[in-house]
């Protein structure tokens, strides 16, 4: 029967043994923690940002930008078989466009056909006024709006117009002049849109 050894011996024998792995566990944690991999960091994903609408003008800015446009006192038209004088408030106008018909013919060395003296822009019957034209033998007026506006407007007026843009006036006088009311072309395009004129 063998004896029993004895407790302290093993104790002394094994410490070393045990103080190494322990003294090992806690320089591996240590090291470990030291060179461990840091964190990954959360990279901030830029958000798409809307651009705010445009502002929507109100009506106050609107009139502020773009105001109307202002006319001139009302004009009184007078359509006649007798001349082609359109009236006192047209007179003026017309002598103007006589007097620079006259003197284009001069410059030029020869007879000028036609001339154009620009209106304020006045308006006659619902209807913009921007130019009066002189020409040989008769004169017109040119309105900002298209022929069918002006139609309409004389019509209003008991002034009819023939499908081919020709007035035939019943006022009592042999129909010593023409009136014809038709679109611009060439440069009295830069006036307005239709032409009222009247010749002999």
């Amino acid at each position: 029967m063998t004896e029993p050894q004895d407790r302290p011996g093993l104790v002394k024998r094994f410490a070393p043994w045990l103080l190494a792995i322990i003294v090992g566990i806690g320089i591996g944690w240590l090291v470990g923690g030291l060179f461990a991999p840091a964190p990954e960091r959360a990279e901030a994903v830029p958000t798409e940002t809307q651009a705010a609408p445009p502002p929507v003008p109100t009506k106050q800015q609107s009139a502020t930008a773009a105001p109307a446009r202002e006319l001139g006192p009302p004009m009184t038209l007078s359509i006649s078989n007798r001349d082609c004088n359109w009236g006192a408030d047209f007179a003026g106008y017309y002598r103007q466009g006589q007097t620079l018909l006259l003197h284009t013919g001069e410059q030029a060395g020869r007879e000028a056909e036609s001339v154009r003296v620009r209106v304020p822009d006045r308006p006659w019957n619902g209807l913009t006024v921007t130019a009066i034209e002189a020409i040989q033998g008769g004169s017109g007026i040119i309105f900002a709006e298209p022929v069918a506006a002006v139609q309409a407007a004389l019509s209003r007026t008991g002034v009819r117009v023939a499908p081919d843009g020709g007035i035939a006036l019943d006022d009592g006088t042999d129909g010593a002049v023409i009136q014809a009311l038709t679109t611009t072309q060439g440069s009295a395009r830069r006036y307005g849109q239709a032409a009222l004129r009247c010749g002999s």
